[in-house]
């Protein structure tokens, strides 16, 4: 999977827990320290999320990491496809034609 969608999948996670908590992203980004165009952005998965973001948005929020972590991968479809998926990505050939280990 490429980091794009585990981003995105970050993002989701993280908007529904917010959301549920009736909580506003312009005050998580206040309280984090973050401007909020780039929390938004990070949310909407344009941009990485770092982790000291989220374990700082994780905590303002009031959820644990590893369940956000864990109902991102859920979302993609589970520890075992995100280990497929990386694994074929650095068994393939670069542009130089050499395999990625």
């Amino acid at each position: 999977m490429p980091v794009t969608d585990l981003n995105t999948l970050l993002g989701a996670t993280l908007k529904g827990e917010y959301k549920k908590r009736g909580m506003r992203l312009e005050d998580i980004a206040k309280s984090v320290g973050i401007p909020y165009a780039t929390l938004r952005k990070k949310i909407a998965g344009q941009s990485p999320i770092y982790a000291t973001e989220l374990i700082l948005v994780c905590q303002v929020i009031g959820v644990t990491r590893e369940r956000v972590v864990t109902d991102a991968i859920d979302m993609h479809g589970g520890v075992d496809k995100l280990v497929t998926e990386a694994t074929s990505i650095t068994d393939s050939p670069d542009k130089s034609g050499r395999t990625i280990h």
